[in-house]
């Protein structure tokens, strides 16, 4: 029993370092991509706030074009200026245009990349940030994993440290009064011997009567031996019964129908009508005419039969599955169960 306490709590101090490891990665992790979101939005910034001086530059320079290209234009048709004049002008606002529409483009760009980078998503083609959030969201997901189990093994270990309670408690209701009987009877016996065998001096009485009482005196003894000795561990016990069982799980698309193989107060094992794939989540199993009780996966072989250790047992179930087990006498042959399922 305390070799299984020893493991549960290694268990559960593994699983805790592995929380931990998870935590302070995914908060290394988030304060990288927190640091690469504020450099870059810096940096986007002052590129937006370039990009919109040089496009306001631009739509400067453009208008000017623009209103040189028109007075060419009309000074062309009177024939006061060169066709030649009026072409460049038009070349010069064309560029100007193109200038202006470039600009615009760049500044919509760094601002769509700013309202981006707000949300934690990069258009700059940086790698490692978005594998940051990835692996962000993976940890998130394992630590989720790792604390459900975690969860687990501290339930598995106060069960058997009740358990190890139950077995190793002395039973000082019966015990004292057994102490007492003792005590009285050595007492006695030391006031006769003083008293230099007042009321019983012939040796074959004397025999008789120092026998029944040392008879008297050892089965008291015994009882009290029993008192303070461990239990008789009947969780322990496995039956070879066949009870039809129900497997409900959320990984499941239909119940699993089976018949256990060999059941004890902590476990069961059930062959199943057909193969089991892996299991998740929660389990349920339900005993025909016994009841209903959660339960975790230990092993499995051949597909089949699988093992399974029953948690978190209602007392009405439990009640049940103990008269089934104990004090049916329909059913006979049992067997030791070594160690935990």
């Amino acid at each position: 029993m305390r070799s299984e306490i020893d493991q549960a709590q290694a268990a559960i101090e593994a699983l805790e370092i592995l929380v931990q490891v998870y935590a302070r990665e995914r908060t290394e992790l988030t304060e990288r991509l927190k640091g690469h979101l504020d450099a870059n939005k810096d940096n986007l910034t002052q590129r937006l706030k370039e990009a919109t001086e040089q496009h306001t530059k631009a739509l400067g320079n453009e208008a000017q074009a623009l209103r040189n290209f028109e007075r060419q234009k009309d000074l062309a048709r009177k024939g006061v200026d060169s066709k030649q004049a009026w072409e460049l002008a038009q070349l010069k606002w064309t560029q100007a245009l193109n200038e202006k529409n470039a600009w615009e483009a760049v500044v919509g760009r760094n601002q769509a990349e700013i309202n981006a980078n707000s949300q934690g998503i990069l258009l700059d083609g940086y790698c490692g940030t978005p594998y940051a959030q990835q692996r962000m969201d993976e940890l998130d997901m394992r630590s989720t994993e790792a604390r459900a189990k975690l969860t687990q093994e501290q339930t598995r270990r106060d069960a058997l440290q009740r358990e190890l309670t139950l077995i190793q408690r002395v039973n000082w209701r019966t015990l004292k009064w057994l102490i007492a009987i003792l005590v009285g009877t050595a007492v006695g016996i030391l006031i006769y011997l003083l008293d230099n065998y007042k009321f019983i001096n012939h040796p074959d009485e004397l025999k008789a009567a120092f026998f029944w009482t040392f008879m008297s005196l050892l089965i008291v003894a015994v009882a009290a031996l029993g008192c303070i000795s461990p239990i008789y561990r009947r969780v322990r016990e496995r039956f070879a019964l066949s009870i039809n069982v129900r497997l409900t799980c959320a990984a499941l698309s239909a119940p699993l129908e089976g018949r256990t193989k060999d059941i004890s107060l902590h476990g069961c094992g059930i062959r199943f009508d057909q193969p089991v794939p892996e299991l998740s989540g929660a389990l349920s199993l339900h005993f025909k005419d016994i009841g209903s009780t959660e339960a975790r996966e230990v092993r499995r072989a051949e597909g089949r039969d699988v093992f399974f250790e029953l948690v978190n047992v209602p007392e009405a179930t439990e009640n049940a599955l103990f008269a089934r087990l104990f004090l049916d006498p329909a059913h006979g042959g049992w067997q030791p169960l070594c160690g935990m399922r």
